[in-house]
C-alpha cells in the first residue's frame, strides 16, 4: 500500500507532494531500481555488490529523505540488494541539491514525523491525500 502526502509550510508557503511505500501492483519501483543498478546510474558500489551475487534480489519502495546539510527533502526509492545467503546492501544517496552530504532516511511508510520546512525551518502541515495500490 502506498500513500500520497501533501506538505505545506504556513510560514513561507513551501509545498511538496510526496509518495511513500509501494502499491500492491507497484512493481515498477523495484524494476526501475534494478535497471538503475545495472546501468550504473546508482554508482559503482551497488553495481559491484549486485554483480557479485548469483541471484540478487532488489527491494525498493518510495521513501522520503532529508539532507542534514541544506535541509532539502527528497522523495526517492529506498533500495536494498539482497543475496541468497543474507548479504545485504542499502543504497545511500548524496543530496541532489547541495551535493555536500549523504541523505538521511526519514520514512517509507506509516505516519510521517514532524518535518521542518527546507526553506524557513518552521514545522510543516502534513496531510495524507490518497492511498493507492
Amino acid at each position: 500500500m502506498g500513500v500520497t502526502y501533501h506538505l505545506h509550510c504556513g510560514g513561507c508557503g513551501f509545498n511538496k507532494k510526496i509518495k511513500l511505500g509501494i502499491g500492491f501492483f507497484g512493481l515498477e519501483v523495484p524494476e526501475q531500481a534494478q535497471r538503475d543498478i545495472l546501468s550504473g546510474k546508482l554508482g559503482g558500489k551497488i553495481k559491484k555488490f549486485y554483480d557479485s551475487l548469483e541471484n540478487p534480489q532488489v527491494l525498493a519502495r518510495r521513501a522520503i529523505y532529508r539532507c542534514p546539510y541544506c535541509g532539502d527533502l527528497q522523495n526517492l526509492p529506498e533500495i536494498f540488494v539482497r543475496g541468497e545467503n543474507g548479504e545485504e546492501y542499502k543504497h545511500i544517496y548524496r543530496c541532489e541539491k547541495c551535493r555536500k552530504a549523504d541523505l538521511e532516511f526519514v520514512s517509507a511508510d506509516g505516519e510521517l514525523p514532524p518535518l521542518a520546512c527546507p526553506k524557513c525551518g518552521k514545522t510543516m502541515d502534513i496531510k495524507d491525500s490518497e492511498a493507492w495500490d
